[in-house]
């Protein structure tokens, strides 16, 4: 198995869910994603540029893992987006706009989770083989958007405090929001990817036998 420096996966990680947001939030505007075309194009081109930098850092594991995690990626986001979509679009999610905040945030993480269990499915068939138990990929990816919608929530929150300023620097500063949500989803992802590695190194690891009686040699 390839090794990998802890550091370096998360830093990766982190760097490649930072660019990924600002570019996709960038075309979701451009292109006023409120539609499910839309929204699946800007999930496509989401889970691409994610798929692509992620499979890149995994290459050295097995042949063509980067092209098929990029697809995993790709399929998983699809999936994920449209879970958000549809409940947007509920009748649930209209009352929640009139519960109290802590409510919606409660709510968000809850959505979170299974939109993060949907986004890392695919990429957790690749995973076989390479760690144990690779549901546990699963449970990682939901903990992570567990905790990204409630923060976009914030986000929402804070733009609709930002429209006294400048235009350009209320887009200036959403992108460091949206920036530093997405480095946090990806160290998080970053972080649980690292410790599943060296867990399964520790069990191909050999272990030395010292309970065993020496054994004497004729010379």
């Amino acid at each position: 198995m390839m090794r990998f420096r802890p550091l370096s996966v998360v830093v990766w990680w982190a760097g490649a869910y930072a660019a990924t947001e600002c570019i996709v939030v960038v075309l979701a505007s451009l292109v006023f994603a409120t539609t499910w075309p839309w929204v699946a194009l800007c999930a496509c081109v989401e889970g691409a540029l994610l798929g692509l930098a992620q499979g890149w850092l995994l290459r050295g594991i097995r042949r063509r893992l980067a092209f098929d995690w990029t697809l995993a990626t790709v399929a998983g986001l699809l999936l994920g987006r449209f879970i958000e979509y549809t409940a947007d679009l509920s009748p649930v999610a209209g009352a929640l706009l009139r519960s109290p905040f802590i409510v919606q945030i409660s709510a968000g993480a809850a959505l979170g989770a299974i939109v993060g269990a949907a986004s890392g499915s695919f990429q957790a068939l690749l995973l076989r083989g390479v760690i144990r138990h690779p549901y546990r990929w699963i449970a990682v990816c939901g903990a992570a958007w567990a905790l990204t919608l409630p923060a976009l929530l914030v986000v929402g929150f804070a733009g609709e405090q930002l429209s006294g300023i400048p235009v350009w620097r209320a887009a200036v500063a959403l992108l460091v929001l949206f920036a530093g949500i997405g480095a946090g989803t990806g160290a998080i992802e970053g972080l649980g990817l690292t410790w599943l590695l060296q867990a399964q190194e520790r069990q191909c690891r050999p272990v030395l036998r010292l309970d065993r009686e020496p054994v004497e040699h004729a010379v």
